[in-house]
């Protein structure tokens, strides 16, 4: 809307395109309602790029590398990522009578772990993947080629088969990458997630864990690697390894547009250069200026949308995405339902004073369902439009809580699985809680006009410059970032090790 022309990729793979439904059906939303804006899809498996429409019949298809045999490579190297070597030469062997004789020999030699049956999975595995980045690499470049692009804007760089590929890519284009965080993210959220993950554990990575320390973490019992040890050789046989893998955008972006001073520091922390960092807000916080400067209509419009018919304050619930489908450190509760239950019934005792309201996780938007017994009205108005007209947060270890906190919102995340991150330790306003009591205690301090209500307002509201940009500029600041960065000589471009 501002004059720029923008075209908005979404890179997925063809042979999973079932998980990417949603996506590919908000990418067809969008085409067509501006004359400047494009969307494409491109297929790493093939390196087709398709135009999305409306209008399905005027689809148009590109082949930019012409990898004519990129689907059936593609289909090969997942058969191979699939084959569990060990088990099946323990099977053979053991029909030979060797399997005891070796895991002994095996035993008494141990240099290294060299001679475990996994090293011979690995040594198989990373020829084909080396050639499938090397692939991925060769789509971008000649993506970029075709566009005759200024900058690439990306919403995280983080290790893998895509981000530090097109931004090497970028680079040797002449295109600098300017990364817009969507998140906070640290080693620590990485760590945690991955953990109880079988295929990230050192002992499985033995090569990559010892011949490339900085791809592993260790700490609280825990041993770990970044990414499975044929990835990790495809990083450093590429040149793509970021300094610090278990950092997010830690990798070699030009420049990383932040939305806070809080989020800068927060990533200084982390490791991430100073000198990379700009706070210039987001456009989301635009959108907080606009909704917190004309609350009372706002309110009254949510209220009229939302059926609500008292004029009572807004409890505002971010959803609780499902984590127990994965591992979590620790969680008081067996499913997703029994935290739902216990959430309403928490927040059920505010009934009479505030309006209760969940928007649920993108990810998981049942839990508006199983809130709904107990009077919370769910919704799926963006996240961002509810914020600043509330006058109460809930959210479970979610980054939406630094825009609660520039609203000056008093907030209580609810850390139910454990992570312990502490990303809101330094926010007065914001009470963590881990325990299911703990967390009942905090609601039934939070009265609208209660003392420990009006103290946490008092903290957030204080807080609020240094964790958001609420002056409705945060777009025009962003405009400014891409104009300079392009107009910069970024002919030396910062490449892998």
């Amino acid at each position: 809307m501002r004059g720029h022309r923008v075209e908005l990729l979404y890179i997925y793979s063809e042979s999973v395109r079932h998980v990417h439904a949603d996506a590919i059906d908000a990418l067809n939303a969008l085409s067509g309602i501006h004359q400047r804006l494009t969307t494409r899809l491109i297929d790493l498996d093939s390196g087709e790029t398709d135009f999305v429409r409306r209008d399905q019949d005027a689809q148009a298809t590109m082949h930019p590398t012409g990898r004519k045999y990129g689907k059936k490579f593609a289909e090969l190297f997942r058969l191979l990522d699939n084959i569990h070597l060990k088990p099946l030469l323990r099977r053979w062997l053991d029909s030979k009578g060797w399997w005891l004789p070796l895991r002994e020999f095996r035993r008494r030699l141990n240099i290294w772990g060299l001679v475990r049956f996994s090293t011979l999975h690995i040594a198989l595995r990373v020829p084909p993947l080396v050639i499938n980045y090397r692939a991925h690499l060769s789509v971008f470049h000649a993506f970029l080629k075709q566009g005759r692009y200024d900058a690439i804007l990306v919403p995280e760089d983080v290790v893998g088969d895509v981000w530090p590929l097109l931004i090497k890519a970028g680079h040797k284009e002449g295109i600098p990458t300017i990364v817009f965080p969507y998140t906070l993210a640290n080693q620590e959220e990485a760590f945690q997630s991955l953990r109880g993950e079988l295929a990230y554990q050192s002992k499985y990575n033995r090569l990559a864990a010892n011949f490339f320390p900085r791809w592993r973490k260790k700490a609280d019992g825990a041993d770990m690697v970044r990414l499975p040890a044929s990835h990790i050789l495809a990083h450093e046989w590429l040149r793509i390894t970021p300094p610090d893998p278990w950092m997010m955008n830690s990798g070699y972006a030009n420049v990383i547009c932040v939305d806070s001073p809080s989020s800068r520091d927060y990533f200084v922390r982390g490791g991430i250069p100073a000198d990379k960092l700009l706070a210039v807000g987001s456009v989301s916080q635009d959108s907080l200026y606009r909704q917190l400067r004309d609350k009372q209509e706002g309110l009254k419009e949510l209220r009229r949308e939302l059926g609500l018919n008292d004029v009572k304050p807004l409890l505002l619930i971010s959803g609780c995405p499902n984590q127990l489908a994965g591992s979590v450190p620790y969680c008081q509760f067996s499913s997703i339902e029994e935290i739902a239950d216990h959430v309403g019934r928490a927040v059920s005792v505010l009934r009479d004073s505030y309006h209760l309201v969940v928007r649920p996780h993108p990810n998981f938007p049942i839990f508006g369902e199983l809130l709904k017994p107990w009077m919370v009205v769910s919704t799926m108005i963006p996240t961002a439009h509810l914020v600043p007209l509330s006058d109460l947060f809930i959210a479970f270890a979610s980054a939406t809580i630094r825009w609660a906190i520039a609203c000056g919102v008093p907030t209580i995340n609810y850390d139910v699985f454990h992570y312990g991150y502490g990303d809101f330790e330094m926010a007065k306003g914001v009470r963590t809680v881990a325990d299911a009591e703990d967390f009942i205690c905090a609601l039934q301090q939070m009265e609208p006009g209660c003392e420990k209500y009006r103290e946490a307002k008092e903290c957030t509201e204080a807080d609020a410059t240094y964790w958001g940009m609420l002056d409705g500029r945060c777009a025009e600041r962003i405009e400014e970032v891409i104009a300079s960065t392009c107009d910069k000589s970024w002919r030396t471009f910062p490449v892998g090790r």
